[in-house]
């Protein structure tokens, strides 16, 4: 498997318990969500976690990693800590690099001083999707480099080193980073439109057992406020949150139009529209989300007929070279062709897809072919001829910036050639 694809699952240090390390006061910040100010007075804050009003610098977490007492990933005492420094970089390939101008989207490096030169002397910070991402990320925001940040949150093991993940509040360059508040007064309801409250307030949704998904399709009007792929590829379907400004609800590959219309641009989904979706209600592990419906109605007023939809050839250097936002698609589809360089995944059974890398005349550098089907897009058997290093494929499908790393996604072999 493709390595940064797994990364989270393995990159995290086991530790053992969570003991005493060298704390500083934190008497000039306000106590954190549920804390307390006296360190040794732990108040129980959800599942088993512990929380502090103290404040924690870089040098105390290195400490904590290099005395054994930082918590792994899977502890259940994980003490939620404000910890502060600067921001002085991104995790990137493995590696902690200490800059401003980055395409990682999804992590931070602090330190304790602001022109640190020492790669080993920085702490990590998860940022999930969300506010704190959007706010703080080097990405989309490189004048946040060096500025100071404060930060509320659980103290682990991320990216290989000490770091504070499951932020729950932040403080950059002295001003709060807070959620700006959704007005749901705006939103326009249709007959046979229900708002997001009253559906995830409903006994359907809340009677719904882990595993199952409804055979009725339900139609729910909210505001789009958060987007985490807008496919424009092969797949052509979004994956979203809408709310009403009290509750949210998860919206999982929902396409643009009825009958799998496909999305074709990224602009035909932005944060702030207002859409209705019809959909089945799915729990999956314990995840309620609207699924593999499609949008009856938007305020998106982005005309899809404006964008070339024919399938376009590329090399391997072209879309090397594509300059795409972290995080973010190409719109339409590409056609590639090139040789089976390496191998990362083989072609499965339980998914039907394999991840392999290509390379062609154009570039000595590879591609990563992500998670691709088989023939006419469909999963592979046993029965098909198994993908070797070497072969001549011709791949269709779409292109991703996943983490700064540039990759064809969402797509699947058109032909072997001999």
């Amino acid at each position: 498997m493709k390595l940064n694809k797994i990364f989270s699952a393995l990159m995290l240090m086991a530790a053992v318990s969570f003991a005493a390390c060298n704390l500083i006061p934190g008497s000039d910040l306000p106590d954190g969500p549920g804390s307390n100010t006296n360190p040794t007075d732990s108040t129980g804050n959800g599942q088993g976690s512990t929380v502090t009003g103290d404040t924690l610098a870089v040098a105390d977490i290195l400490a904590m990693t290099a005395n054994g007492t930082l918590p792994s990933k899977d502890a259940t005492d994980a003490a939620k800590y404000w910890v502060k420094g600067y921001i002085v970089g991104v995790y990137e390939n493995f590696t902690n690099v200490l800059t401003g101008t980055t395409e990682v989207g999804t992590n931070l490096l602090i330190a304790d001083d602001p022109e640190t030169t020492d790669a080993n002397a920085v702490a990590s910070v998860k940022l999930s999707a969300g506010i704190f991402r959007d706010a703080l990320n080097l990405a989309s925001h490189p004048e946040n480099y060096k500025k100071p940040l404060t930060l509320y949150g659980v103290v682990k093991s991320y990216c290989s080193i000490g770091g504070v993940v499951d932020i729950e509040a932040a403080i950059l360059d002295g001003t709060p980073i807070e959620e700006e508040k959704i007005d749901g007064s705006k939103i326009d309801y249709q007959d046979g439109e229900v708002s997001v409250s009253d559906f995830v307030n409903s006994d359907t949704y809340k009677n719904l057992a882990s595993g199952k998904t409804t055979e009725e399709e339900f139609t729910v009007r909210g505001i789009v406020k958060s987007i985490k792929e807008v496919d424009t590829g092969n797949y052509g379907n979004a994956t979203f949150y809408i709310t009403d400004g009290t509750s949210e609800l998860y919206c999982y590959h929902i396409y643009a139009g009825a009958d799998k219309q496909k999305f074709v641009s990224q602009k035909q989904l932005e944060v702030g529209d207002i859409v209705t979706i019809k959909a089945a209600l799915q729990n999956y592990n314990g995840t309620k989300e609207l699924v593999n419906g499609y949008i009856v109605r938007t305020t998106n007023t982005f005309d899809p007929s404006t964008v070339d939809t024919t399938t376009k050839v590329v090399t391997v250097a072209e879309v090397l070279a594509m300059n795409i936002p972290s995080g973010s698609s190409a719109d339409g589809t590409y056609q590639i062709r090139g040789v089976v360089a390496n191998i990362d995944e083989p072609f499965g059974t339980q998914f039907g897809n394999a991840t392999f890398t290509i390379t062609d005349d154009s570039s000595s550098e590879e591609l990563t072919i992500f998670q691709c089907k088989y023939l006419e897009n469909k999963k592979w058997t046993e029965s098909d001829t198994q993908i070797q290093t070497g072969d001549d494929v011709t791949i269709i499908g779409g292109i991703k910036n996943y983490n700064g790393t540039i990759e064809f996604v969402s797509c699947y072999i058109s032909e072997f050639h001999n």
